[in-house]
C-alpha cells in the first residue's frame, strides 16, 4: 500500500497538532495535571482553593508558604485528598499569615509533583501597603479592594501639606518626582476612619 506524500503530509499536520493541544492542556494545570488551585486575599486572610480532576486516587496533599518564592515551608497537610468518579472536587485552607501588607508565596504539593508558586499580596482593610519606600521619582499604593480610599493627603516635617491626591484606586501609582528629600506624613481618608503614617523620600 502507497501512501502519497499529500496524505502524509497531512498525517503529520494533524499529529502535531494533537501534540499541541495537549501541551496546551497542561501548560493550564499549574504545574500538576490533575489539580489546580488559586488564592485569594481577604481582610488579613488568604484562602487557598484548589479543584482535583475527576477520576484521581486519594493523595495526601500538602500546603506550602514563604515570604519568596524559594524558601517555603509546609504549613498544612490534608490527607488522602480525592476526586471523585465522575466530577471534580473542590477543597479549601484558610490561612492568616503572620503580617499584614506583604506578598506571600503559596504552592502545593502531592509527593513529587508541585504546583506552580502563586503569589498574592496579604492586606486587611484598613493596611496601605506603599513601595517603594523609601521612594525616588514615584510611590505605589496599594490598599485591600473591599476599602475605598476617598483621599490621601502628604505633610513635609514641618506640617505643611505637600499634595493630595483623590480617588484612590486599590493599586495606584503616583508621581512624587518633584518632592524634596525627607520624611513625609500621610493621612488616607477611608469611609469610616482615617489611617495616618510616613514615608520616606531619597
Amino acid at each position: 500500500m502507497t501512501i502519497s506524500k499529500n496524505l502524509m503530509k497531512q498525517y503529520l499536520i494533524h499529529i502535531l497538532l494533537s501534540i499541541g493541544a495537549l501541551t496546551s492542556s497542561l501548560a493550564q494545570s499549574d504545574g500538576i495535571s490533575y489539580l489546580n488551585f488559586d488564592l485569594q486575599a481577604d481582610n488579613g486572610f488568604v484562602t487557598i482553593r484548589w479543584e482535583v480532576i475527576a477520576g484521581y486516587t486519594c493523595q495526601d496533599v500538602e500546603i506550602w508558604r514563604g515570604n519568596d518564592s524559594l524558601n517555603l515551608k509546609n504549613i498544612y497537610t490534608y490527607a488522602g485528598i480525592c476526586g471523585d468518579d465522575d466530577s471534580n472536587k473542590v477543597y479549601q485552607y484558610i490561612d492568616k499569615p503572620a503580617t499584614n501588607g506583604r506578598f506571600y508565596f503559596y504552592q502545593i504539593k502531592v509527593f513529587s509533583e508541585k504546583s506552580l508558586v502563586k503569589k498574592v499580596l496579604n492586606l486587611s482593610d484598613d493596611v496601605i501597603n506603599f513601595y517603594p519606600n523609601p521612594m525616588t521619582d514615584f510611590l505605589n499604593i496599594v490598599y485591600s479592594p473591599n476599602s475605598k480610599m476617598d483621599k490621601i493627603e502628604f505633610y513635609n516635617s514641618q506640617g505643611k501639606l505637600t499634595c493630595a491626591f483623590e480617588n484612590i484606586k486599590p493599586s495606584q501609582k503616583l508621581d512624587v518626582s518633584k518632592w524634596g528629600s525627607g520624611v513625609y506624613l500621610y493621612r488616607a481618608y477611608f469611609k469610616n476612619q482615617i489611617t495616618s503614617g510616613q514615608v520616606v523620600k531619597q
